[in-house]
């Protein structure tokens, strides 16, 4: 039989392990728990969304460029944990760990609407805190990330006012809405509507065929963009959207009249005309 000895390691041969052991501790990269993402948005848009996770001590940096002035809005939606769902964003100069213009850990509604503080490039960190970042939990999140275009971009002719004046709606018939079109004009697929009062902000104004329509943003945290024919808007210099409507209804209904009794051999006095007309 085999004869089993039982060693023990003297304390140098302890040392020469743990040095060994510190050695291969200091040789080894740290652990990287950041991440870099740039953001682009597609031509022409102005807003896009991010969907991610962030687990534990990670934080990850989605990294826009913007100019010194611009309007920027930020939102964070916690969309699925294993944890309690302490997700927070900062806004910082890209690179750097503080002297951001918001911290989220201190705003509960995960929000951030800022003006730009100047050029460059800048990074919506996402992270957590308390016991899920302690006990390494997941937190699935969407973000919605907003920037204004710089003033002139839209190819708009700037408003009375200026460029971005809050307007409202109005003149608007009962039981109908205005259509926010993705164009200016009528030919441009609908993709929003508007009632009475509702307040938008004006961008630009432009004249397109007979009228003039104007590039409208909306007052939502999405602040979703179209454009509206302006005599439906107040501040845009166009006459009352009621007082032409009227006008233009009664010319028509005059020459419909006029028309229908030469046909029919009676009196335009003895017509009745009813005009439609569908807010545009």
């Amino acid at each position: 039989m085999p004869r089993i000895e039982n060693r023990t390691i003297g304390s140098p041969a302890l040392a020469a392990l743990g040095l060994m052991a510190v050695l291969v501790s200091f040789s080894m990269p740290p652990a990287l728990a950041q991440e870099r993402v740039d953001i682009r948005f597609k031509p022409g848009a102005t807003s896009t969304t991010i969907n991610g996770t962030v687990r534990g001590d990670e934080y990850i940096d989605y990294v826009v460029n913007a100019r010194g002035g611009q309007a920027m809005v930020v939102s964070l939606a916690v969309a699925g944990t294993n944890g309690h769902g302490s997700a927070y964003f900062n806004i910082l100069p890209a690179g750097q760990d503080y002297g951001g213009p918001y911290t989220g850990s201190s705003d509960d509604d995960r929000r951030a609407e800022i003006t730009v503080p100047h050029d460059g490039d800048w990074a919506i960190r996402v992270y957590l805190m308390g016991n899920d970042r302690d006990t390494g939990k997941t937190i699935g999140y969407s973000i919605d990330v907003y920037i204004a275009p710089s003033r002139g971009s839209s190819g708009a002719s700037s408003a009375p006012g200026g460029g971005g004046d809050v307007v409202h709606v109005r003149d608007i018939p009962a039981n109908d809405v205005l259509n926010v079109r993705s164009g200016p004009g009528t030919n441009h697929r609908i993709v929003g509507a508007l009632g009475n009062d509702d307040q938008v902000r004006n961008l630009g104004c432009k004249g397109q065929g007979n009228a003039r329509w104007c590039q409208i943003e909306m007052m939502t945290d999405m602040r979703e963009r179209g454009w509206v024919n302006a005599r439906y808007l107040n501040g845009t210099g166009m006459p009352s959207g009621s007082n032409a409507s009227i006008d233009h209804a009664g010319t028509i209904r005059n020459n419909c009249a006029e028309a229908v009794a030469r046909e029919v051999g009676v009196s335009p006095n003895d017509v009745v005309v009813n005009v439609f007309y569908s807010g545009e």
